[in-house]
């Protein structure tokens, strides 16, 4: 009994952590090129967008890199999102996020 009490402890422990460094991620402006542009539909039928564009990123060393970053549309902004075209120039503010070990943004909102 006391063993499945300090699981259930450390596991409140965890995923308390977890939520809190999430919300501690601060929404910044990003700008790029559009490599690709998705509309799909979660499982509730909800349509969503999904932009993939290039960002660049270090390493400790100093080795700077280009990797393709998924930047996600959801909700009220869907109709915006769906305006742009691949190979046209987002301008967004979003907020990062790590999903299934992988960086993504959610985008918050676009600018002109």
């Amino acid at each position: 009994m006391k063993h499945r009490l300090s699981v259930v402890i450390v596991l409140a422990i965890v995923l308390a952590f977890a939520f809190t460094t999430v919300s501690w991620a601060k929404p910044a402006e990003i700008s790029g090129k559009i490599e690709q542009m998705v509309v799909k539909k979660d499982k509730n039928g909800a349509e969503y967008v999904r932009f993939i564009i290039p960002v660049s990123g270090k390493t400790e060393s100093g080795v700077v890199y280009a990797q393709s970053v998924p930047f996600m549309a959801f909700g009220d902004i869907v109709k915006d999102a769906k305006l742009y075209k691949e190979g046209q120039v987002l301008r967004c503010v979003a907020e990062m996020r790590y999903y299934n070990g992988r960086q993504s943004y959610t985008i918050l909102k676009f600018m002109k």
